[in-house]
């Protein structure tokens, strides 16, 4: 009896967790098939029983979409055709039949010689060449349609109704055509021929020939009448009349080279030569010697020399005859003279008027003269700037209407402004743009008063200035409102607040009623006085020279001459044994 071999064997559940030797073949008993392995992998690889091939159809299809159909697991193969092949089977034999319309991408004969059809080819598409080179047709093709050809034609001979070319563009007659009949337009209109046209025998037209050149020794009108011709006649030679005598044009002749001739006659009017030379060579806008004169594009002429009138020159609306040029004949610039016209120098200045009379209003950046007198007797008025260079002096400057007085632009005085008193109309403050002066004097040698107050926006010079009030102020953001005299220190919310501990060394000074000198005046907030004397809320007595400070009691200082240097806020200049809230004065 054989040999018996026996591999190692277990249930599916065993292979699932176990790893077989590299090469090593087990059995697994539940799917009654055989697991080879790897030696790593766990289970090792399946081998497929017959059972598990299932009856599956396969399809496979050519490019033409014609399809094999194989289903394992049965008796029978089937083949399916397409419109072209049809396909029958008989026991064990396939046969395949041609339809009537067969679908190809070639045909090729089977000894290379060609291929040949015994009955009529019929073409739904295009007959061409595989190499897009020629088609070569050995002996007659009769053709029942048209022909449509690309290319080149080439044939002993074409009988048909019509040739048309495959792109609407033309056909091209390499060799020479022959006329057996006559050459005419198919719509009985215009036959165009591009290029050269030889014809040995004449050309008789009815209609219109157009030709770029034409060489025939005679051209005749069919009807005897005349030849007409459309467009330029161009001669390379001469034009002469027949019998050496006149051409006549009936109408305009235009040339655009040179005719020669000993004379013109248009009309009656006759130009000879010299007539000619008058207008030969002019060149527009330029004068020359025995030239006509004509003026260029702008109706500009220039270069003559002397130009003689004895009327008037007139240009626009304005006529200027022999007495009016004798206003400007001889004048220098700047200076004035009697009986001529006023033109300014370089500088646009002209002295030695006399009198300067005016209307209306002048208009100048510098006016010198010694008097300004109303020409009625009223006011003078003075609408923009005055510019003094001397010293002005007036006894008053008052509005014509009772009004204000107003000076629109700055007042620019370079010698001495005199005035005793500067006022506002609405008692606020004077405000002056800009004065620009040397010297500002009270008229009566006495002193200028500014009754309102007077801003100066630029820079003040002063040799020594005076106030009224006492102390320097500066205006600080404050959380609150306070009253003249409270006691301040930098903190709170804002910049300041009144203080309220006692030696408190972030003192900022005490709120002024009336500065002598403000700064940082548009600011929101009380003026801070910084310097000088000032009124100052106190409690507890108080002697001359004390040294001040913060206290417990809001915004109110007390004496402490023992205080810290940095929390001293001023000294007393009053002696007060009161005790109670109030204001005394101090020097910050």
């Amino acid at each position: 009896m054989a040999t018996q071999i026996q591999f190692r064997r277990g249930t599916t559940n065993d292979h699932n967790s176990f790893v077989g030797a590299s090469g090593e073949v087990t059995v697994d008993t539940d799917l009654n098939t055989i697991r080879v392995h790897d030696g790593a992998t766990t289970g090792g690889t399946r081998i497929a029983t017959f059972a598990n091939l299932t009856e599956t159809t396969h399809s496979f299809s050519d490019a033409s979409s014609n399809t094999l159909v194989v289903t394992p697991g049965t008796s029978d193969v089937k083949i399916l055709g397409g419109t072209s092949l049809t396909s029958a089977v008989t026991g064990d034999t396939i046969t395949f039949n041609l339809d009537n319309q067969i679908t190809v991408n070639e045909i090729s004969s089977t000894d290379s010689t060609g291929v040949t059809f015994k009955d009529d080819l019929l073409l739904a598409g295009t007959l061409r060449a595989e190499d897009s080179g020629t088609i070569s047709v050995d002996g007659g093709m009769g053709i029942s349609g048209a022909v449509a050809v690309s290319g080149a034609f080439t044939v002993d001979t074409v009988t048909t109704n019509v040739l048309t070319s495959s792109d609407s563009t033309g056909i091209t007659v390499n060799d020479d055509l022959l006329l057996a009949g006559t050459l005419r337009a198919e719509d009985s209109a215009t036959v165009s021929v591009d290029g050269g046209l030889g014809v040995t025998g004449a050309i008789t037209a009815t209609g219109t020939i157009g030709a770029d050149t034409i060489n025939v020794n005679v051209l005749q009108s069919s009807d005897s009448t005349g030849i007409t011709l459309a467009d330029d006649l161009l001669l390379a030679g001469t034009l002469r009349a027949e019998d050496s005598t006149t051409i006549t044009i009936d109408g305009a002749v235009e040339a655009s080279g040179v005719v020669t001739a000993t004379g013109f006659t248009i009309g009656d009017a006759e130009i000879v030569e010299a007539e000619l030379e008058t207008i030969d060579g002019v060149t527009a806008g330029t004068v020359a010697a025995s030239k006509a004169v004509v003026v260029d594009s702008n109706k500009d002429i220039a270069s003559f020399r002397n130009v003689t009138a004895t009327g008037s020159f007139i240009i626009g609306s304005a006529s200027m005859d022999e007495t009016d040029l004798e206003k400007i004949d001889g004048i220098t610039n700047g200076t004035i003279a009697a009986n001529k016209a006023v033109v300014v120098n370089a500088d646009k200045d002209a002295s030695e008027f006399r009198n300067l009379n005016a209307s209306g209003t002048v208009t100048c950046g510098t006016l010198d003269v010694r008097e300004i007198l109303s020409s009625d007797s009223t006011n003078v008025v003075v609408n923009e700037g005055l510019e003094v260079l001397g010293l002005m002096q007036v006894n008053e400057i008052s509005a014509s209407d009772s009004a204000d007085v107003v000076i629109n632009d700055g007042l620019d005085i370079l010698g001495t402004l005199q005035v005793n008193e500067i006022t506002s109309s609405d008692s606020s403050e004077v405000v002056i743009n800009n004065i620009r002066t040397q010297v500002i004097t009270a008229n009566d040698s006495t002193e200028v008063l500014v009754n309102d107050a007077m801003r100066v926006s630029g820079l003040l010079t002063a040799t020594a200035t005076s106030a009224q009030y006492a102390d320097l102020a500066e205006r600080y953001a404050s959380d609150m409102a306070h009253e003249v005299g409270t006691v301040l220190v930098f903190g709170g919310s804002q910049e300041v607040t009144q203080s309220t501990i006692s030696d408190d060394y972030r003192i900022a000074g005490v709120v002024s009623e009336k500065p002598a000198y403000l700064m940082n005046k548009d600011q929101e907030g009380p003026a801070v006085a910084l310097k000088g004397k000032i009124q100052c809320k106190v409690v507890g007595p108080v002697n001359k020279g004390d040294l001040l400070v913060t206290s417990a009691t809001a915004g109110h200082a007390m004496a402490n001459n023992g205080a810290n240097p940095n929390a001293v806020l001023g000294r007393s200049m009053v002696d007060d044994l009161l005790t109670h809230s109030r204001l005394v004065y101090i020097q910050v």
